[in-house]
């Protein structure tokens, strides 16, 4: 039995739409992307601040990989939960790595959540901050 063409001119959108939010539900998650970035940075930069060389470490850039994902999560929520990571870091490393990727997003609010850093005692979490926090805001 035909389905008549009248009937295929609905059913077509319809599938197309469903396709489409299937594929989508299959994508990576913002904190999917999210941790994936940080992991990147932790693992490019974690090898000189173990071995004491922490200033180095925050000249190290991303990988070109990294970077266009960090580039992807520059927006309001990413930055958010970059910052929530910054507050629960257990390590120098993981702290530094958060605030970098927090300060994609140039922000004013960005800004006072990383100058609240630039008095932290280790000097390299510091100067960090510092030089992180005084990007242009592009807002």
């Amino acid at each position: 039995m035909s389905v008549p063409q009248r009937s295929l001119g609905r059913v077509r959108p319809f599938l197309l739409l469903t396709t489409v939010c299937v594929l989508a539900a299959c994508g990576r998650s913002l904190s999917d992307m999210a941790g994936e970035a940080l992991d990147a940075c932790i693992t490019t930069r974690n090898p000189l601040f173990t071995a004491g060389r922490g200033a180095e470490a925050l000249d190290t850039p991303l990988p070109p990989a990294a970077e266009a994902l960090a580039s992807k999560l520059s927006y309001t929520r990413a930055s958010e939960m970059f910052q929530e990571v910054a507050k629960e870091a257990q390590d120098q490393v993981t702290l530094v790595c958060a605030l970098d990727l927090a300060s994609r997003w140039r922000t004013r609010e960005a800004q006072v959540f990383l100058r609240k850093y630039t008095k932290h005692p280790d000097a390299a979490v510091a100067a960090a901050a510092t030089r992180l926090a005084a990007q242009p805001v592009r807002d």
